[in-house]
């Protein structure tokens, strides 16, 4: 079915592609607003995380920030195909404001002394503006989960459009292509916000709540010596595009104790994210994976 929609697909991502920015975000306003009408799994999952990761606020401003958790996924959803194929020159001037740009400098210059390259790490917070900003600083890898065969071609097209290049994060040998990558130079961006398979993470405090999380990170600093910094990126008013924030990366992020490098990999990702809370995807399922002898917390 989706292969004989795949010209279709490509046709109307493309032409979406020409609408302007805040026409874009609008309609996916409208379908967020949608979503927080309907109890659909997505909503659950966002509601139950900030339960767990904010319990300090009171139901209604978990509420409230739920709303509109939901509101900007619906907002980056319809402002990809923008990002992907819009106009070069408009899309470049969607990145207003570059924080800390002297930072990933610094990573830079050190990288090449040591020849090797830069991890970048970001949250699933606005995720592809960041894909987009590091293929124009020069040759980078996008770590991303492979799509569904028939759009990958479309994800690759719109996210290599500045030249970024790509590693699956599928079982095999993954670490060795990132490392491969590094030793050319290349600019690495992984999002390890996400439960990876169990035997390639560990369970770190996330937001204060166990969380089975990706221990990549740590064992590339250690094979590569790269530097590591963080890149938050958060949308600004309606079509008016992104700002874009380098951070350093926590102390214990480079250390051999798994479990230590892991817990600042998190810390990091928590950091970011309290930037923009509400534009972070608190609908990923986080917290899928319990430690021994603790409930699911998702009902489904």
């Amino acid at each position: 079915m989706l292969a004989t929609m795949r010209p279709f697909l490509n046709i109307i991502l493309r032409t979406m592609g020409q609408l302007p920015l805040a026409v874009l975000q609008l309609l996916g306003t409208a379908i967020g607003w949608l979503m927080t009408l309907l109890p659909t799994r997505r909503a659950g999952r966002v509601g139950v995380n900030l339960r767990l990761c904010l319990p300090d606020l009171s139901d209604a401003e978990r509420r409230r920030l739920g709303r509109q958790a939901l509101i900007n996924l619906g907002r980056t959803t319809l402002e990809t195909p923008r990002l992907w194929f819009g106009p070069t020159q408009q899309v470049k001037q969607l990145f207003r404001e570059v924080l800390n740009e002297e930072l990933f400098e610094q990573a830079k210059a050190a990288a090449a002394r040591r020849k090797t390259g830069v991890i970048v790490l970001s949250p699933h917070l606005n995720w592809e503006v960041a894909v987009l900003y590091l293929g124009l600083q020069g040759p980078s890898t996008f770590l991303y989960k492979p799509q569904n065969p028939n759009v990958e071609a479309l994800v690759r097209a719109g996210r290599g459009r500045f030249g970024t290049r790509f590693v699956h994060a599928i079982p095999g040998n993954v670490r060795e292509q990132l490392q491969e990558r590094l030793a050319n130079g290349h600019t690495v961006l992984m999002l390890p916000d996400q439960d990876p398979p169990r035997e390639r993470g560990v369970f770190a405090p996330f937001f204060g709540v166990a969380a089975h999380s990706p221990s990549i990170v740590g064992r590339l600093i250690e094979h590569s010596q790269a530097p590591v910094v963080l890149l938050q990126v958060e949308r600004l008013g309606l079509g008016r595009g992104f700002k874009l924030r380098f951070l350093p990366a926590p102390a214990g992020i480079d250390s051999r104790h798994k479990e230590t490098s892991v817990a600042a990999v998190n810390q990091a990702m928590e950091t970011c994210i309290r930037y923009a809370l509400p534009q972070y995807m608190w609908n990923v399922p986080r917290f899928r994976r319990r430690p021994p002898g603790e409930d699911k917390v998702y009902s489904v």
